[in-house]
């Protein structure tokens, strides 16, 4: 959860609440484990042991997997998928997820090329 939440600033109604869910996955999915958090198992581990874009893609949806599971407790968690439509020098995956406090299915879309993220219901 986002520091400034824990004091208060919250957008109202649905919108809010997706935003502040973005935001949080930004964070943990965009930082590097052992850096700028005191816990141990904070952001995505280093992945240079891989030398395949097939294991690199294995191991990126895993460690996303477990970043959600851990640190965003908004959602249930349903699939992560690589889009088959990515490059050689691509990782491009869709997550699909549920808020647990709804009923509605959200598909949160990852391009790390293009460095796009978005959030759309199914």
């Amino acid at each position: 959860m986002p520091l400034l939440d824990k004091f208060g600033r919250r957008d109202a109604g649905e919108r809010g609440l997706l935003v502040a869910i973005a935001e949080n996955l930004e964070n943990v999915l965009n930082s590097k484990r052992g850096y700028g958090s005191p816990l141990p198992d904070f952001g995505i581990r280093s992945l240079t042991e891989y030398a395949t874009r097939d294991l690199i893609a294995a191991a990126v949806m895993r460690e996303v997997r477990e970043a959600i599971e851990r640190y965003e407790p908004r959602l249930e968690l349903h699939d992560i998928a690589l889009q088959p439509d990515a490059g050689p020098f691509r990782l491009s995956f869709v997550i699909k997820a549920a808020i647990r406090t709804r009923a509605q299915v959200l598909e949160v879309s990852f391009d790390t090329f293009f460095n796009n993220f978005a959030v759309a219901r199914p």
